[in-house]
């Protein structure tokens, strides 16, 4: 049986900030559908309902690149204040045990 007592920062910091990427991308393209229908459905309504104005889409597309930026920055931060955390407390109340084979 083999116990985890510490995790690497860096590491934890590093694999949290890439799978949070990959979630940020993943709701973006799910916000850029979602717009999209509300956008078809807006024009529907009519010409006086059509107009978006083209600074408006700008915002909407930084806005999803604020989202996988952001949360690829918040994944990297909380990545390495839980490898802290568990490395701290593991000093104390020892490591996770791992069964490898």
């Amino acid at each position: 049986m083999a116990v985890l007592k510490r995790i690497g920062v860096l590491s934890s910091a590093k694999i949290m900030g890439a799978l949070c990427l990959i979630v940020g991308l993943f709701v973006a393209l799910l916000a850029a559908a979602s717009m999209a229908v509300i956008g078809s459905l807006v024009s529907s309504l009519g010409p006086a309902a059509a107009g978006v104005p083209v600074p408006m889409m700008g915002i909407g597309i930084a806005g999803l690149v604020l989202i996988v930026i952001g949360s690829a920055i918040g994944g990297f931060i909380y990545g390495a204040i839980v490898a802290i955390i568990y490395n701290v407390i593991a000093e104390f109340v020892g490591g996770i045990e791992i069964d490898l084979q």
